[in-house]
């Protein structure tokens, strides 16, 4: 699945947001475990085109019975072109990987998605 979106970028000269492409992958789902790819690009983001987000999201369960589950998420960067500006370029995505991730967090626990709820049985 592609997912296509405009996100802000801070700390860029020149420019304020960028064009996105996530392309997300199912690579593992069982009664217990589910892992998704997920590769973003940024089309306008200088020196976007030799660097991709690479991101995986893992969901545990004991059971398929249970309520519920644990969320890991794992991200790295991944060069696919030279670049001199490789150290600057990884402490940037990195920064904008980590605050994707507290505003995701945030927007659940808003939701009431982690909050613990008893479990009838």
């Amino acid at each position: 699945m592609k997912i296509n979106s405009i996100v802000p970028l801070v700390g860029v000269p020149f420019i304020s947001q960028t064009r996105a492409t996530k392309t997300c992958n199912i690579v593992h789902r069982s009664e217990t475990k589910l892992v998704v790819d997920v590769d973003v690009k940024t089309h306008d983001a200088p020196y976007g085109d030799t660097f991709t987000c690479k991101e995986a999201w893992i969901v545990m369960a004991k059971s398929g019975n249970e309520p519920r589950s644990i969320l890991q998420t794992k991200s790295r960067i991944a060069f696919v072109k030279s670049t001199m500006w490789k150290s600057k370029i990884e402490a940037r995505a990195t920064e904008g990987l980590k605050e994707t991730h507290a505003l995701w967090a945030k927007h659940v626990k808003s939701k009431g998605h982690l909050e613990k709820k008893a479990v009838l049985i």
